[in-house]
């Protein structure tokens, strides 16, 4: 039995099922181009409040911006099918939820309260992945695609894991290095599959981890 097979259906059945349903399409990119804007508008924000910095920091929007995109994006996800894409926004979903609680609390002044496991995090890949069906790509593809959606979560995890543990509140820099290894695999498996939402997403994010990379050669992460 193949992995298609087991993840779901193919994307021409796919596209067989969504025929009689007008406008279900537009939604699908409204709701991919909403969340990507969003992300846009926390990357560049960021990447604004480093340059007035003159080092790379974490803007006080940060959090808030990425749990809303990552609502709309993983909608966008779900209802192309694609496991890869959301499966990275569900786990990351509770991290920022975490990472936003944290904010909260340290705003108001009132201890941290030690929150679940990193690890329980991903918990939620393989049921995705065994759930959700899976685009209809060459299976080497899917594979650069899962690696680099694996590379490309696991920055938030550890950068958790470090908050939590150390109480280093700003983005470290193998957080950086994460993101551009796997962004540049899911820039590969975005452009193949002709996914132009997550292409220019991750397109736009690799000149900014790179940026911020430059920024670290000369001073810490810190959080603002």
């Amino acid at each position: 039995m193949t992995a298609r097979r087991i993840l779901g259906l193919s994307k021409t059945e796919k596209k067989n099922e969504k025929q009689g349903l007008p406008g279900q399409e537009a939604l699908i990119h409204l709701l991919g181009w909403s969340g990507q804007g969003l992300y846009f508008g926390r990357t560049f924000g960021q990447w604004a409040a480093s340059e007035r910095k003159g080092q790379s920091c974490v803007p006080w929007f940060y959090w808030p911006l990425s749990l809303l995109a990552a609502c709309l994006l993983g909608s966008y996800a779900a209802l192309r099918g694609d496991a890869v894409i959301l499966s990275g926004q569900a786990v990351n979903f509770l991290i920022y939820l975490r990472n936003l609680q944290r904010q909260t609390l340290q705003a108001k002044g009132r201890s941290l309260e030690r929150g679940l496991p990193v690890w329980s995090f991903l918990l939620l890949l393989p049921v995705l992945a065994w759930l959700l069906p899976a685009p209809d790509v060459h299976d080497l593809l899917l594979l650069a695609g899962w690696t680099g959606q694996v590379l490309f979560l696991s920055r938030f995890p550890l950068q958790l894991y470090l908050a939590e543990t150390r109480n280093e509140e700003g983005l470290p820099r193998i957080f950086w290095i994460l993101s551009l290894a796997g962004s540049s695999l899911l820039i590969l498996y975005a452009g193949m599959n002709r996914d132009w939402v997550i292409l220019c997403g991750q397109s736009v994010g690799f000149l900014c981890y790179s940026r911020n990379l430059l920024f670290l050669q000369r001073k810490p992460a810190t959080a603002g």
